[in-house]
């Protein structure tokens, strides 16, 4: 297994309030199913807050391209903060770094 990457992302908008951001682990320049190591999300959306995680559900994967000057993969299962619980039917992650790097 690779030097593991971690990618985060997210949004805000101001009108209505709106949060979400997610963060997902995998081993960097691997590709191929179910790679992902972590995968956290948040969201929270009128008044209503969720945070899940890999650890508390079941999450598919396949990365696509895994490189130093992009990032591309598609996800999808279930997640669960204990309350409630999220269905990713077509999660994709695309990405182009601004800068390559290397480890």
């Amino acid at each position: 297994m690779g030097v593991p990457l971690t990618v985060y992302a997210g949004r805000i908008v101001q009108s209505p309030y709106l949060e979400q951001s997610f963060s997902i682990s995998l081993p960097y320049k691997e590709t191929g199913d179910s790679l992902i190591l972590n995968f956290n999300y948040h969201h929270y959306i009128n008044s209503q807050s969720f945070n899940g995680d890999y650890n508390n559900g079941e999450i598919s994967s396949k990365v696509i391209t895994n490189k130093n000057t992009c990032i591309y993969l598609e996800f999808w299962g279930k997640i669960s903060d204990g309350n409630q619980e999220l269905i990713i039917t077509e999660g994709k992650f695309s990405y182009t770094y601004e800068d390559p790097f290397d480890f």
